[in-house]
């Protein structure tokens, strides 16, 4: 199988099996980014926006959101209830606690971090500084997530 065929079975693959995307983050120009770079994309079959983490419980709470195949994208740093919160509440809730959570965040604390991965986030990446930068890292959590298996 040469490079084009393999990528056209990605691409296949990524739209027989597209994921709903929850964007956590009270900074417009992020959440702008990421619908720019996900737009034509067809790996994303919903994207959900909610401003902080009270905002994103309830959304995830009510059963708006579609839970089957659904990424959750979080800043730490927000008003009424951060991301580590945000994080720590969904993994305390026994019908979130396997939705994987991505944290993309300008904090450089090794505390911030260490206490993501002590509630099992799925990653921590620093906000990229240019749209080449950004549209890198989502191409490359695209590729993670169309071969991943969501629990």
């Amino acid at each position: 199988m040469n490079i084009e065929e393999l990528s056209t079975t990605i691409q296949s693959w990524a739209i027989e099996r597209p994921i709903d995307l929850m964007i956590v983050d009270d900074d417009e120009l992020i959440i702008l980014a990421v619908s720019r770079v996900l737009r034509d994309r067809k790996l994303i079959r919903n994207v959900t926006i909610a401003h902080d983490g009270i905002e994103a419980l309830a959304l995830l709470d009510s059963g708006e959101v579609k839970l089957e195949r659904l990424i959750v994208l979080v800043d730490l740093q927000m008003p009424r209830m951060g991301g580590i919160e945000l994080l720590e509440q969904i993994r305390s809730r026994p019908t979130l606690k396997s939705v994987p959570v991505i944290i993309l965040t300008n904090s450089r604390e090794e505390a911030d971090r260490q206490r993501a991965y002590g509630s099992c986030v799925g990653g921590y990446f620093f906000k990229p500084s240019t749209m080449v930068e950004f549209e890198a890292l989502l191409n490359a959590l695209q590729n993670y997530w169309t071969r991943v298996e969501f629990a």
